[in-house]
């Protein structure tokens, strides 16, 4: 299967090349923030369209916005229109997403990037032995795996400095990877805090809670710089340890979560998940702390891709639905019900149940049914006329296995129903 994917490579540049990328990346923060000034200016005043010319923009301001990549600039400036088309079509009700409006770039950041197309497409012209060929600066170091035999096209490269002094390379390109092998097992996935991730057979993954485990040594720092005078080296020194032991808990979670949902995908041939709603339980402020820590968002993206990657089925059951307070085996919903409850004895059958468990076990009897439906009549009847969406996905042409309940489109996968 050929898929699209990102390969993240760490770059050691030389003096000149890191001054060069150091350049590149003001310059297109600074040509950002000089075009939004200008749209936000005439806009509002006159109700003028701003479109500039790069060469012209580059011969006002020749200090900034010479001896950089110019590519890196144009693609910057299609960002920027990018981002005001998408907030003016948010506003005016075309795109049902909500997008805010575009903001200035923060000068005085130590991260950024910029990105170019314009790179040789043969990856054995573009990578040789422990170097890859950025344009401008040439050839350059880097540490990393990349797939030489697996890469099938080129798209671009984006190049990346942290606010940790590190340099990066992220190369888009469409890779062929080896599908892992269909088990025929469906699991449901329960996400709670005290445990990470519960599965309907009973696992329980446990939450390492990485920032909390930091914490003691973040809030040394943080006091620590909040007292370094502003402007010294003292203070550059202190936010460079503060960044890194960031860095550092973003890491470990990053690896964690990588494990753990390679793992399930590996292990089973369809997963149901459910849709939580992040943005409303962050509101919550004695747990937002916590379940920030556990990166819910992040844990379905990536199994939605890797879903998509290995031909597996992702069911998304609705939010509402009570998976927690209802019995998965006389299907008797609570009533008074509340977070403490960790276990309970359902009233009409007398079963003893695991919060938790209970609530994987209900996610996966209400996504085969969803499964179940769309399989036999096209369409998924239910609470509110809710109905199955399957994606296409744009490398293969093909039907993504990635099933939603909540919206109005009727589609059917009659290969991955065949995979069941």
């Amino acid at each position: 299967m050929i898929v699209k994917k990102t390969y993240n490579i760490r770059l050691y540049p030389n003096k000149g090349q890191a001054n060069f990328i150091n350049k590149t990346i003001g310059g297109c923060k600074f040509a950002y923030n000089i075009c939004l000034k200008s749209k936000q200016y005439l806009y509002k005043n006159y109700g003028a369209y701003y479109d500039p010319k790069m060469a012209l923009l580059i011969e006002e301001y020749p200090d900034q916005l010479e001896h950089i990549d110019s590519q890196g600039l144009c693609n910057t400036y299609q960002d920027l229109k990018k981002a005001y088309a998408n907030w003016f079509n948010s506003l005016s009700g075309k795109n049902k997403c909500k997008q805010k409006a575009p903001k200035l770039k923060d000068m005085k950041s130590k991260s950024g990037s910029y990105r170019n197309a314009m790179i040789k497409k043969d990856i054995d012209k573009l990578v040789q032995d422990d170097k890859i060929f950025l344009p401008c600066a040439k050839w350059t170091k880097f540490k990393g795996t990349i797939e030489k035999n697996k890469i099938r096209k080129i798209y671009n490269i984006t190049v990346k400095r942290t606010n940790t002094g590190k340099y990066f390379a992220l190369l888009c390109c469409d890779v062929e990877i080896d599908e892992y092998e269909h088990t025929g097992e469906a699991i449901g996935l329960d996400l709670g805090i005290k445990d990470l991730i519960i599965d309907s057979n009973g696992t329980k993954f446990v939450n390492k809670k990485f920032l909390k485990e930091s914490e003691i040594k973040i809030k040394h720092l943080q006091r620590e710089l909040s007292r370094k005078k502003k402007g010294s080296h003292n203070r550059e020194k202190t936010r460079l340890k503060l960044a890194i032991a960031y860095e550092k808990v973003s890491n470990k979670r990053n690896n964690y979560l990588h494990q753990l949902t390679t793992k399930i995908v590996k292990e089973n041939s369809i997963i149901c998940i459910e849709d939580l709603n992040v943005k409303g339980m962050m509101k919550n402020h004695k747990l937002a702390k916590s379940i920030a820590d556990c990166s819910f968002s992040m844990i379905r993206r990536m199994l939605e891709y890797k879903c998509q990657w290995h031909n597996r089925q992702l069911i998304v059951i609705d939010r509402w639905s009570p998976s927690s307070k209802t019995c998965n085996s006389c299907g008797h919903i609570i009533k008074d019900w509340n977070l403490g409850i960790r276990e309970w004895d359902c009233p009409c059958c007398g079963t003893h149940h695991d919060r938790d468990v209970n609530a994987a076990k209900n996610i996966l009897d209400e996504g085969m049914k969803i499964l179940d439906t769309v399989g036999t009549t096209g369409s998924a009847c239910g609470v509110d006329n809710s109905v199955v969406k399957i994606q296409s996905s744009s490398t293969l042409k093909q039907e993504s296995p990635l099933l939603y309940k909540s919206d109005r489109v009727h589609a059917y996968d009659e290969k991955s129903a065949d995979n069941k």
